[in-house]
């Protein structure tokens, strides 16, 4: 089954290796105490701050940099790490959300949807 989840969202298994291509990504931002948190919720990474634009920022950074470790240590099968349910969820409730700059900087990321979470 995580062969085909994985086969979904890169593109190809080939026996029991990724192959890794292009894939989505999507964002929930939400209000939690006093930060905002940007998830991205196919590699439940997380990053924080006081405005959801530098959270959004944090959690870019991040992204990139596992991106980054799991292709420099060919552990790409590890690279999608889906956040609980709970969090998915949120996006029910959101609405679409546009950052400053939307894009991290890596070639395999074929798009990334953000949505906000009104408190």
């Amino acid at each position: 089954m995580l062969k085909n989840f994985y086969r979904f969202l890169f593109g190809k298994v080939q026996d029991n290796e990724l192959i890794l291509g292009h894939f989505d990504l999507r964002v929930v931002i939400y209000k939690e105490d006093d930060d905002y948190v940007a998830h991205c919720l196919e590699m439940d990474i997380m990053g924080t701050g006081e405005m959801p634009e530098v959270a959004v920022e944090e959690m870019k950074k991040l992204v990139e940099a596992q991106i980054f470790y799991c292709i420099d240590k060919h552990i790409e099968d590890t690279l999608i790490n889906p956040a609980p349910q709970e969090y998915w969820r949120r996006l029910l409730h959101a609405r679409p959300y546009n950052p400053p700059k939307p894009e991290i900087p890596i070639a395999r990321i074929r798009r990334i949807d953000y949505a906000l979470v009104e408190s």
